[in-house]
């Protein structure tokens, strides 16, 4: 900066130059880090440094504290994955279920707020219109109730569908009838206990569907290719005829795989049906529809599960749906 010297609007020739003040000129620890008004320094191995140098070489770093984690009390209060894992709560939500302390032992965790899976139910209890609510596709309007609920469907999870009080997934692998269990298993689910009219009507559309959507795939492709009319055609009546949970409890008893009775009403043999060789059952539809007895060994195209609607099937209720160890 520039000082011309003068008095009494005449202009003399006397030029001061300022210069502000030099970190380096402080050779005291406690007069650097005191520099003054207009001046900031920083102490580093002996030398008095400006504060711009300092982050020019990376003598600046932050020295914050690591934020201590809170106890398991504190975090119970929190009744969601967001609010339980703001980062200034020190907390942790364990197993889709609880939140816990971030130094607490947990097999499943999310410390982190964003990883936060958000259910479709939470999304649609806090829309509060009508118009808002019919805009989300994961939600309903309830006249009634005048509230936004989640689709039933939704209730279910995805791949499911929902059925009375059930929620019902039909594959089409083929399998023996206990890895069809364990696939159901793995699902959080078991085979299905056909139990109701409603049940029963599902699968045997679904089943009706899947032939006719196999057919009309195979059907197209003789078209385009009719050199393979042949080996086309005979797989265009593919079928499924699905497991579900009915087995032979002893020599005269079957029973569904939820301990439920079978009564023969809403679902009935086919003639000649169970044979003697058959402890496993599985659902045909031909001309009748009906249950087919088979070994429980034997392969079958198909199987059915189901779980109860907005629940998960936890390991104490499969073993009391299931005797046979994993």
């Amino acid at each position: 900066m520039y000082i011309f010297g003068g008095f009494s609007s005449v202009l003399l020739n006397d030029i001061l130059v300022y210069k502000p003040p030099n970190c380096e000129a402080f050779r005291d620890e406690e007069l650097c880090k005191n520099a003054g008004p207009g001046l900031r320094c920083l102490w580093n191995k002996n030398h008095c440094l400006s504060w711009e140098s300092g982050h020019v070489y990376n003598i600046l770093r932050a020295k914050c504290p690591r934020k201590p984690a809170a106890a398991d009390d504190r975090c119970y209060r929190y009744a969601d994955c967001a609010s339980c894992t703001a980062n200034t709560n020190g907390c942790q939500w364990c197993d889709d279920k609880k939140c816990i302390s971030a130094n607490s032992n947990c097999s499943v965790s999310v410390k982190n707020y964003t990883k936060c899976h958000v259910r479709n139910e939470q999304i649609c209890n806090k829309l509060t219109s009508c118009k808002s609510c019919s805009l989300n596709l994961n939600c309903q309007w309830d006249q009634r109730q005048q509230e936004c609920q989640a689709l039933p469907a939704h209730l279910c999870g995805e791949g499911w569908n929902h059925v009375g009080d059930a929620c019902l997934r039909i594959n089409s692998s083929r399998e023996n009838y206990d890895n069809a269990r364990l696939y159901c298993y793995g699902l959080n689910g078991i085979l299905a206990s056909l139990t109701t009219s409603k049940e029963v009507e599902f699968v045997l559309d679904e089943i009706q569907k899947y032939t006719l959507q196999k057919s009309e795939k195979e059907v197209s492709a003789v078209i385009d290719s009719p050199t393979d009319c042949v080996v086309l055609l005979s797989s265009a009546s593919q079928k499924i005829s699905p497991w579900v949970g009915l087995r032979k409890i002893n020599i005269s008893y079957w029973g569904w795989d939820d301990m439920s009775p079978f009564t023969n009403t809403t679902l009935q043999w086919l003639p000649g049906e169970p044979n003697d060789s058959g402890f496993c059952a599985y659902l045909e539809r031909a001309e009748v529809a009906g249950l087919k007895a088979n070994p429980c060994t034997a392969m079958v195209d198909g199987l059915v599960c189901e779980k109860p609607v907005g629940k998960r099937a936890t390991l104490l209720q499969y073993y009391s749906w299931n005797s046979f160890e994993l």
